[in-house]
């Protein structure tokens, strides 16, 4: 694994979550990876993590927030909407202001999963975001929201 190029390297970490494996010399390598100079292959980690469920790793997931890659804390926003659904929220609407789009878009397609029906007043001024990606994602998101059933609400 360590001599793999970038392409590669991000592949083999996603093939080696799919199907979970329950190892932990493979966790410990996950973990490894957080500290990789390439930012994709960073990302790479942190979702293998969320992938396998890893909650444990949340500490060093969340010292990730403000790294430089877009990617990374995109990656970071999907592993605590996925396995820390209870803490998501205010960092999802807190991305929604970051200057990358990346990031703002990330944060409203795990906002409109997440069912965070109460993030429609932050995710509707997105609307008229300068990215198109950031747009759509937004406009997917409060589609996904406005639908659920009034109970759920």
């Amino acid at each position: 694994m360590d001599k793999a190029d970038e392409a590669r390297l991000r592949a083999i970490l996603f093939a080696l979550t799919e199907p979970r494996l329950d190892d932990p010399i493979l966790r410990d390598k996950f973990i490894s990876y957080l500290q990789h100079e390439s930012p994709l292959i960073v990302a790479e980690a942190v979702d293998s993590l969320r992938r396998q469920g890893d909650k444990a790793a949340v500490d060093q997931i969340l010292g990730l927030r403000q790294h430089s890659s877009p990617y990374v804390h995109g990656s970071v926003l999907r592993f605590m909407a996925h396995l820390h659904s209870e803490k998501a929220l205010p960092l999802l609407i807190e991305a929604l202001r970051n200057p990358h789009f990346i990031v703002r878009e990330n944060a409203a397609d795990e906002l409109g999963q997440l069912g965070a029906v109460e993030a429609i007043p932050h995710l509707r001024p997105l609307l008229n975001d300068a990215h198109p990606d950031v747009r759509q994602a937004v406009q997917t998101a409060i589609e996904i929201l406005e639908s659920r059933p009034t109970d759920e609400k």
